[in-house]
């Protein structure tokens, strides 16, 4: 079964009927075609280099993710740009045993904590017609009979399920941004010593490391809605006041991070994803921006309700400060926030 098949008839039984299979076989488990003796190594995915080239090309950021900066509600903020992106989900594996308080929780309510050593497995990577950055994240609970096997694939936990090695997947209400990434793709981060690059973290893919960055945790029912709308802004008769879109750097620091972008939603509201839709919103000639202040953090519009009549953001655009607005029709993008101090 080719891996997308695969994965489709795993979701489908853990979402119509999660519960244990009995074991297939006697307790001396034999290792399969899929599943590997634990303390295997599993080689990066730069050994299958047709995969590699297909992340490389379709993960939609360079070698480096700058960390920019604009605004929601009325304060700084800081966001990475990972491009255009599903409002939908994509299923991912965790390999989980039962604990009381667990880290992890089924949509059951009972608890898990992820297996020393594991790693999450996922089905589809960037250039897959079903693949999301935003994954659904799903539990497969081990049995007795579970003795530290390697789990690095679809294939793998049919397999396991089939030994009687783990439990049919149980779903959760939990979704994650963790966008997969080139190898070779580092992290923009500011901490008290500057800006420093992470490297990412690494999961499962038909038996290759893949790597990803991790973002956020949220409900899997906000993808039911709408993503919040972020603003990019330019003058009359101008370009975006973005740095990054311009190639120019505007307030004079020696980077091109900054920008005018005006988010409706922040890290902590209600309808948060890391998914925004964007309107591009013209504003007049003589609108103060980051390149009037030469501040990165000192603009005329900060909160996105400064640019709706009565502050009601989704309704009739001011005409003081608002000379037109255009959404980009059917693109939504990928911008995690980061969390900025009490978020």
């Amino acid at each position: 079964m080719r891996p997308a098949a695969a994965l489709a008839a795993l979701v489908a039984t853990a979402l119509a009927a999660p519960a244990c299979l009995d074991p297939l076989v006697s307790d001396e488990v034999a290792v399969g075609a899929h599943v590997l003796p634990a303390g295997s190594v599993i080689p990066p995915v730069s050994d299958a280099p047709e995969i590699a080239r297909q992340i490389a090309e379709n993960d939609g950021v360079g070698e480096v993710v700058p960390l920019l900066s604009g605004f929601a509600k009325g304060a700084p903020a800081r966001f990475w740009d990972f491009g255009p992106a599903p409002n939908a989900v994509a299923p991912i594996y965790v390999v989980v045993a039962p604990a009381e308080g667990g880290e992890y929780v089924a949509a059951d309510g009972s608890t898990y904590d992820k297996v020393l050593g594991s790693k999450s497995i996922v089905g589809t990577v960037p250039g897959d017609p079903a693949y999301s950055p935003f994954w659904q994240v799903f539990l497969v609970v081990v049995t007795d009979a579970w003795d530290g096997e390697v789990l690095a694939s679809i294939d793998a936990i049919e397999e396991a399920q089939q030994l009687g090695l783990v439990k049919a997947p149980l779903r959760t209400f939990d979704v994650i941004n963790c966008p997969i990434v080139s190898s070779t793709a580092r992290l923009e981060q500011l901490g008290s010593g500057g800006v420093t690059q992470k490297k990412p973290s690494t999961g499962y893919y038909e038996g290759y490391l893949v790597d990803y960055f991790f973002f956020d945790h949220v409900p899997v029912d906000r993808f039911d809605d709408d993503p919040p709308l972020a603003f990019v802004l330019r003058r009359e008769g101008g370009e975006p006041l973005s740095e990054p879109a311009r190639g120019v750097d505007m307030t004079g620091d020696g980077d091109l991070r900054d920008t005018n972008d005006v988010f409706a939603a922040t890290a902590s509201s209600s309808g948060y994803t890391g998914l925004v839709r964007v309107v591009d919103v013209v504003v007049p000639a003589d609108y103060a921006s980051i390149d009037t202040s030469q501040d990165e953090t000192v603009a005329d519009v900060m909160h996105a309700a400064t640019l709706f009549r009565f502050g009601a953001i989704g309704g009739d655009y001011d005409s003081a400060t608002v000379v037109a607005a255009y959404p980009r029709a059917d693109v939504v993008m990928n911008w995690p926030l980061a969390a900025t101090e009490g978020e």
